[in-house]
């Protein structure tokens, strides 16, 4: 039996029978990891707050014939005011759901790892509306899972894009000249302050990455883009984003 200590965030919980609970961590060590948490769902247990959705914490670990057994939890944030807001709820689930359905058991990323704390720590103590936050984590997690959509200079040609002439393809997933544009790629054009936005996303530091505003004009465009690439590059369904599109 080995023991095993891992620094992350509750993504998932899986309640079973006799009150024990499977919990999916993912780690700032390891990625991903799933922990098994005997009587989790006791009222009594110490692991009741810990093994819940959205907690970062420590976790101290047992592993015995591949299972990994949860032994102790020291609590390091476990984001309380999203807890109390239904709409931050709803995006803080399917920020994880993204996450989970996007990289498997042992996936390692330690910036991933850096930035969904970031981001759960920005929607925590956001004030306005937080669609933006969904936009930024979107574009990033697709970057960060190695997707990076060509936004500095034409895709096919390599070439800086003169004036105010940005146009988007899909198929090619980057930017496209007006030289490089023919009809087959059904490019959509795009405001110059989108693209600035998705360059800033894309390449700026992790601690800046959520200092900015977009106006609601822009902010949609951006989320046609993004929406466009989460429908070719990850192609899953994801149960909490039917409520958020409503919203």
């Amino acid at each position: 039996m080995s023991i095993g200590k891992i620094t992350g965030i509750v993504i998932k919980e899986v309640k079973l029978k006799e009150a024990d609970k499977i919990i999916t961590i993912f780690s700032k060590e390891m990625g991903k990891v799933q922990l098994y948490a005997t009587r989790a769902q006791n009222i009594k247990s110490p692991f009741l707050a810990g093994t819940q959705l959205f907690t970062y914490a420590s976790f101290i670990y047992s592993s015995k014939n591949s299972i990994n057994f949860l032994n102790q939890i020291s609590i390091i944030n476990g984001f309380e005011k999203i807890k109390f807001d239904i709409e931050k709820i709803y995006y803080a689930m399917y920020f994880l759901e993204f996450l989970d359905k996007s990289v498997e058991l042992e996936y390692p990323g330690k910036m991933m790892f850096e930035f969904i704390v970031n981001t759960l720590y920005t929607l925590d103590g956001a004030k306005e509306d937080v669609k933006l936050i969904r936009a930024i984590y979107e574009l990033k997690m697709i970057s960060l899972l190695g997707y990076t959509p060509e936004v500095t200079s034409c895709v096919k040609c390599d070439k800086e894009i003169e004036g105010d002439n940005y146009h988007f393809s899909f198929e090619d997933c980057g930017l496209l000249c007006e030289k490089c544009i023919e009809p087959i790629d059904k490019a959509i054009k795009l405001n110059k302050t989108t693209v600035y936005a998705m360059q800033y996303i894309i390449y700026i530091e992790l601690n800046k990455i959520f200092l900015f505003t977009l106006t609601p004009e822009i902010l949609k465009e951006l989320r046609l883009v993004i929406d466009g690439l989460i429908k070719i590059n990850i192609n899953q369904s994801f149960r909490t984003l039917d409520f958020l599109n409503e919203i």
